[in-house]
């Protein structure tokens, strides 16, 4: 019996153990498997290769192998080798490199054109007690999605007196940017085992930090998480590159959650989100179970400050600026409209390019232009929608919203392949006295199923908005109302004021309630005896009636339809336009008041200049018309002297919100033609 197992041992140490490795070894792997020298000995019986390459199939000698390892030890069992079981006690692997690289159809250098010799339905992997990593490396590359990762792999003792931790150290770029990597974990031995694996993860990419720190139970199926995630960084907009979530982009943020994973869904319990003033708490799901991922779940905040969500509108978010770029694209687009007002007009305008031109003078009038728009015009990326579905549903306790006060929010977000549905975004807002509460509910349809060509729909109603929270505190005896209306647009374009540029639809808006300054209604008309004798005896209060707005809108220029204001002594009504698209507004109002007297001019006011720089006064031009160049001196210098010459007959009337609009309407076919304002 020794004689045999001596012969066995002997065969075993003298046979050509080195070709039947390497062909055994590249059918299993479907590669070119080669070693400088491969040796079995005995006492203590163990595999030793030296110098191991794994390359293509077919590939030269000379080519850069896949994998390298300049030296493996790995200790044999004998008896269970016997009845086919591989068991290693100890696997020593120093020096290895391993290269990964992944093609644009998803294939990599391990799986691509491979014919591999299948394993037995009752084959069992080899069993490892003990592995060291010494000097170990894995290269990852995608050209394709600009990625190159370099991890470093070693093994290193245990804290508790195990089997040894592993230690991934990384750097190099992920999806373009600057990335670092570093992962704790446990004994890659315990991997096969039932109990939780401890891991440690610390992640670096761009200017986005992720810390993952728990156990995992089922590290092989990443199953049964117990870890804690945090995400922090500079724009969540980020996270599409990171992770495919397609997020607007927003001030700093930090992600704190549970992390979980079922089948083909993560899941994010106990999430708390915090980005500039805003705070978020709920659940989150990310399911990679269909042809698109789909986030899911509900989140609720305490405050939230609509200035942190303007990235949703393009707007720079938080506190951001508009990056200069922006300025540029808007200021050349305004130029181009500026300078199509000018032709129309017969003018020529000098061009940018032309000889003439001042350089310094152009660039600080594109800078002025660009700075002075305020509609977002920053491009939205639509393919970056295209490439999610969600359904989140949004609530808010406390909003914060500068210059627009609104108490509270919802929002049912739903977006499917490229359609995105806000049905409804509604607002609450506290009207603070006894009247019933405001809300503004909007119906939103984004359709960006083509992102080339994306449309928008947008119906919006307003209920009861408190509009003294709007203006404010206009004075002692000044007060407004509750304003209502609907506001219908439908547009193109792939950023909100191209969208306003090229929409078509109405805005109607009527309000009642509240009393407006008499003085401010006497100057408006300038009555200028009776502005003289309140500024003498004291203010007092007028009702408003009625104020009521109706515009056309065809190709994002608001026409008015109707736009009056009916107080207690005096109409005033309007006409003009407001240009969506260059942000110009032309509007011209003319009082009216409802009793004749000595000192009532009746002289438009213009409502000029755009959204950001808007303008009021008098139309000197139709005063001069009225009084002369004489008259419009003696307004300034001495108004006694030129009353004669403005006696006007009252030609108002009382008009309720009911019929205000219809009598306008009429009144204006009755009405000789006239020029547009200008």
């Amino acid at each position: 019996m020794l004689g045999f197992l001596a012969a066995g041992i002997a065969f075993f140490l003298l046979f050509d153990f080195k070709g039947l490795f390497e062909q055994r070894a590249s059918a299993a792997l479907g590669k070119t498997v080669t070693v400088a020298a491969a040796h079995i000995r005995a006492f203590p019986l163990r595999i030793v290769l030296e110098e191991l390459n794994v390359r293509e199939k077919g590939a030269a000698s000379d080519t850069a192998p896949v994998m390298h390892a300049a030296h493996i030890d790995a200790g044999l069992r004998f008896w269970p080798l016997l009845a086919g079981n591989l068991v290693f006690p100890h696997l020593v692997v120093e020096g290895a490199q391993v290269r990964v690289d992944r093609a644009a159809d998803g294939s990599t250098t391990w799986d691509r054109d491979q014919k591999k010799e299948p394993l037995a339905a009752d084959a069992k992997l080899p069993e490892v007690h003990n592995l060291t990593l010494h000097d170990a490396q894995l290269t990852y590359r995608e050209a394709s999605s600009k990625t190159d990762l370099t991890l470093a792999l070693e093994t290193r003792p245990s804290k508790s007196g195990g089997e040894p931790d592993l230690l991934v150290t990384g750097n190099g770029s992920y999806q373009g940017a600057p990335t670092t990597i570093t992962v704790v974990g446990g004994s890659i031995l315990t991997l096969r085992e039932a109990a939780p694996y401890p891991l440690d993860l610390k992640m670096t990419s761009g200017a986005t930090e992720i810390t993952a720190k728990g156990t995992v139970t089922d590290p092989m199926n990443v199953a049964g998480l117990n870890v804690a995630l945090t995400v922090k960084g500079a724009d969540a907009a980020d996270l599409y590159r990171i992770a495919g979530v397609a997020l607007p982009r927003t001030p700093p943020y930090r992600i704190e959650s549970h992390l979980d994973h079922v089948g083909q869904t993560w899941m994010f319990k106990n999430l708390t989100w915090t980005m500039g003033k805003s705070d978020l708490a709920g659940e989150l799901s990310w399911d990679l179970s269909g042809k698109k991922p789909k986030l899911g779940g509900n989140l609720n905040a305490r405050t939230l400050d609509l200035n942190d969500m303007a990235g949703f509108i393009g707007a720079a978010p938080g506190d951001a600026k508009t990056p200069e770029g922006v300025k540029e694209a808007a200021a050349t687009r305004e130029r181009a409209i500026q300078g199509a007002i000018a032709a129309s007009k017969g003018e020529a305008p000098v061009k940018p390019g032309d000889k003439n031109a001042d350089p310094k003078a152009n660039a600080t009038k594109a800078a002025e232009i660009g700075a002075k728009l305020l509609i977002p015009d920053v491009t939205i990326d639509f393919q970056k929608i295209n490439a999610m579905n969600a359904a989140v549903m949004l609530t808010a306790a406390h909003v914060e919203s500068a210059g627009f006060p609104l108490d509270n929010l919802s929002a049912d977000i739903a977006l499917q392949d490229g359609v995105l549905r806000l049905k409804p975004l509604a607002f609450g807002t506290e009207s603070g006295t006894t009247a019933k509460d405001g809300r503004i509910s909007i119906d939103l349809t984004l359709n960006a199923s083509d992102p080339y060509s994306p449309k928008a729909d947008a119906v919006a109603t307003v209920q009861n908005y408190p509009l003294q929270r709007l203006v404010g505190d206009a004075g002692a005896n000044t007060s407004f109302g509750a304003i209502g209306g609907r506001i219908e647009l439908h547009g193109s374009g792939d950023s909100l004021h191209r969208i306003l540029a090229t929409s078509d639809g109405t805005v109607g808006l009527i309000a009642q309630g509240g009393q407006i300054s008499e003085l401010m209604v006497q100057l408006m008309g300038l009555r200028l005896p009776k502005a003289l004798g309140l500024l003498l005896s004291g203010d007092k209060p007028v009702g408003i009636r009625c104020m009521a707005t109706d515009f056309a809108v065809e190709h994002g220029l608001m026409q008015a339809k109707a736009l009056v204001v009916d107080t207690e002594p005096s109409i005033i009504t309007g006409d003009g336009t407001i240009d969506l698209a260059t942000e110009v507004l032309k509007i011209k109002l003319h009082p009216k008041h409802k009793s004749a007297g000595i000192g009532s001019l009746r002289v438009p006011f213009n409502l000029a200049g755009t959204f950001s720089d808007p303008a009021i006064g008098p139309d000197t031009a139709a005063l001069a018309l009225r009084g002369g160049v004489a008259t419009v001196l003696g307004v300034l210098l001495t108004p006694l002297g030129a009353l004669l010459a403005t006696i006007d007959l009252g030609g108002g009337k009382d008009a309720d919100c009911a019929a205000l609009i219809a009598a306008v309407r009429q009144d204006a076919k009755q009405q000789p033609p006239k020029s547009a304002a200008k």
